[in-house]
């Protein structure tokens, strides 16, 4: 389960999160119930309450490897002397398997963020390093 996940369905069931370098307190308004241990996995204490389905999220959060909590972040891929193009970002056409340079817009034809797994991918299959690009980190 990823955390941004784990903290909507506890916001859903009225709960909020406060937190701290090394974890995350779960509370309703100023009481702790639980405290997850935010570097190891199945780390958690939790404190006497009479939620299931807190109890269970927890343990469903915490049995997540934490290398797989956290979404993988993505990046633009820019031209880097894009005083040629009015377009300067790699855009791929998924309907027409087709690369171009355009805006930064995704949308259900083109993609324009990519994972670093992804860049990597491309690299190899096209055999090139993207010299040409700047990696952007997508906010």
């Amino acid at each position: 389960m990823k955390t941004n996940e784990f903290i909507k369905k506890l916001n859903e069931l009225g709960y909020n999160v406060k937190e701290t370098e090394h974890n995350m307190i779960v509370r309703k308004e100023y009481t702790h119930l639980a405290v997850i241990d935010k570097e190891n996995i199945y780390g958690f204490k939790y404190f006497y309450h009479n939620d299931k389905d807190l109890f269970k999220l927890c343990v469903d959060y915490t049995s997540t490897p934490i290398e797989e909590r956290e979404e993988e972040k993505k990046y633009y891929l820019f031209k880097i002397d894009k005083k040629f193009y009015e377009y300067e970002y790699l855009n791929y056409n998924k309907y027409y398997n087709h690369w171009s340079l355009g805006d930064d817009i995704e949308d259900a034809q083109y993609k324009t963020k990519f994972t670093w797994n992804e860049i990597e991918k491309i690299k190899k299959k096209y055999n090139t390093e993207l010299c040409e690009f700047v990696k952007e980190v997508v906010e």
